[in-house]
């Protein structure tokens, strides 16, 4: 034992601030959450809980307590990994004679998988470079013990599940480069999946995680490890198959809604030709009538499941990708417009982080531990270009490594980091091209993956420093 605390005390130490960090937002008076829009229901009545916003208003406060009961029995239509965790916390309750559980238990569950993302991520870094080993734990510590990703475990909202799903995935894939093992891979062909299905809006990331998943396959047969090769070639077939089935389980609601917003909301309206859009969009001009609407607005005809079926069949959103082939112009300028208008929303503004009963008023935002996501919000805020820098030079690092062998041997981790970096443009990209309303919200995961990309950047510049380092003492010694 002895050896043991003097070979990982680093590592150790590191997990148990993490821990008291996160878990001291989450279950310590007055808790930390995140709260309901009436989109818990979704994932809640579809294995019987009652959602307790669905008789209280919304957004104002978490509510602490939620019920078992099979009346309460709606299916939103929605499909996520989110379900399981709520299953298994719905079945712990019941396995303990209970009819109802708190908020917390939602917390534990995602708090759970969390501290096991941290705790594989320091056992890869374990035989790193000292300064690597040392440095790279408290920024991740720092970043991710804020409010703005430690709120979303007290919650049953499916970005919950997409957040600890990627924390998984990407260490897991930090471990393949640097420590690789055939449980690893095993692990990152269940975590991968379980991301790719926590939000439909996820699964286009399908593809990307399974060009990784191949090219750990590529390395681990040219190394000869035949059995460990087709188990990351079945990763990739695995999670390209979960992204079909959650492209192919998406509700005509869900497709017609986005589709809905984003013509008549958003393209029409900034056109100078309203009509014109519409009809190259596959749509009559009779629509008119709906330009500057959207889904939810009052007198639309989107609640008609027989209107959005016809609706669906006239346009769709391989339309508008041609679309946007057509008139590059019109993407750009939504990328960049919500960038400058949306990026720097990394917390929900309209979300309350508090339950009543602790004594905050109806909307109140937690203040403690968010001083990483507001200088980040900030940043983006007073220059929203430095993201693009940004993400260029991450792309460029990465490609560079392909290019030349002596750069991907200093930085093996260069595969992460380029499909961390594609991640990140395809989530921005699909966010602000294929949707239009509550941007900031969906561009949650986007920040995540932006997070993890610091990281690796961070992680990179020290790795480079310590080569340096390295040749100096080795120059200085021969003298």
């Amino acid at each position: 034992m002895p050896q043991l605390i003097r070979n990982w005390w680093w590592e150790g130490l590191c997990l148990l601030v993490y821990g008291a960090l996160a878990g001291s937002q989450l279950f310590t008076v007055p808790i930390t959450g995140l709260a309901d829009n009436r989109d818990f229901a979704k994932v809640l009545e579809k294995v019987n809980i009652c959602d307790p916003a669905k008789d209280q208003p919304p957004f104002v406060f978490v509510y602490p307590t939620y019920k078992i009961n099979r009346a309460c029995d709606w299916d939103g239509g929605v499909t996520s990994s989110e379900l399981l965790l709520t299953q298994a916390i719905k079945n712990v309750a019941l396995w303990n004679a209970r009819d109802s559980f708190s908020i917390q238990a939602a917390g534990k569950a995602h708090f759970s998988l969390a501290m096991a993302a941290m705790a594989i991520l320091l056992w890869s870094l374990r035989e790193t470079r000292p300064l690597m080993r040392y440095s790279v734990p408290l920024l991740v510590i720092l970043i991710f013990s804020d409010v703005a990703y430690v709120a979303y475990m007290n919650s049953f909202y499916t970005d919950a599940a997409a957040l600890v799903f990627l924390l998984l995935t990407t260490s897991l894939a930090v471990a393949a480069v640097l420590r690789p093992q055939p449980w690893v891979t095993a692990a990152f062909a269940i975590a991968s999946v379980l991301f790719i299905t926590s939000k439909v809006q996820h699964a286009v990331l399908g593809p990307l995680v399974a060009v990784l998943a191949v090219w750990f396959g590529l390395k681990c047969r040219k190394q000869g490890r035949m059995r460990v090769a087709g188990v990351w070639m079945a990763s990739a077939a695995g999670t390209l198959i979960a992204a079909g089935i959650m492209v192919n389980l998406t509700t005509v609601e869900y497709k017609s809604q986005a589709l809905f917003n984003l013509i008549f909301f958003r393209l029409a309206p900034q056109s100078p030709e309203p009509v014109e859009v519409l009809q190259e969009l596959g749509l009559p001009a009779s629509y008119q009538r709906l330009v500057g609407t959207t889904a939810f607005s009052e007198n639309t005809p989107t609640s008609d499941w027989n209107w959005d079926r016809k609706f669906l069949a006239q346009t769709s959103f391989t339309k508008l990708v041609g679309f946007y082939i057509r008139r590059p112009a019109i993407p750009v300028d939504l990328i960049w417009s919500s960038l400058r208008s949306d990026g720097s929303g990394i917390r929900p503004s309209n979300l309350s982080n508090y339950r009543a009963k602790d004594g905050f008023g109806p909307g109140t935002l937690a203040r403690r531990f968010d001083s990483w996501s507001n200088l980040r919000s900030w940043l983006i805020l007073v220059f929203p270009a430095h993201v693009v820098i940004f993400y260029g030079l991450a792309v460029s690092g990465s490609l560079a490594c392909i290019i030349r062998p002596a750069m991907a041997e200093r930085w093996p981790l260069y595969p992460v980091t380029l499909l961390l970096s594609a991640a990140g443009v395809v989530e921005f990209a699909c966010a602000t091209c294929l949707d239009c309303v509550e941007n900031a919200r969906h561009l949650f995961l986007f920040h995540v993956i932006t997070e993890l990309l610091i990281v690796c950047a961070f992680a990179a510049v020290w790795g480079y420093a310590w080569d340096l380092l390295r040749r100096d003492r080795l120059r200085t010694s021969r003298l």
